[in-house]
């Protein structure tokens, strides 16, 4: 891999950071080796947020107002350069 020791480097200090919290919370650590890494639900913090009864519409109208200019431009710029080059 490209950036295998950078790879390596994250993962070694996330795990490490995964041993403090256990020792901090006086538990023994679950994971002794370096090969082992943690389940993602350990590592994936809980906050269970309900949505409430507008926040659907409000992030498809924000979906659509971020989304929608960037379309319209790529689409201008292809009619462009189809008008440009076939002179249509």
């Amino acid at each position: 891999m490209l950036l295998q020791r950078k790879v390596n480097r994250a993962f070694d200090w996330q795990k490490e950071q995964v041993r403090q919290r256990e020792a901090e919370s006086n538990k023994k650590p679950e994971y002794e080796t370096s090969d082992e890494l943690p389940p993602m639900e350990d590592l994936v913090e809980k906050d269970d947020v309900a949505l409430e009864k507008g926040d659907v519409p409000a992030m498809i109208m924000s979906a659509l107002v971020t989304i929608l200019p960037a379309c319209i431009l790529v689409l201008l710029f292809i009619v462009l350069v189809v008008w440009f080059a076939f002179g249509l």
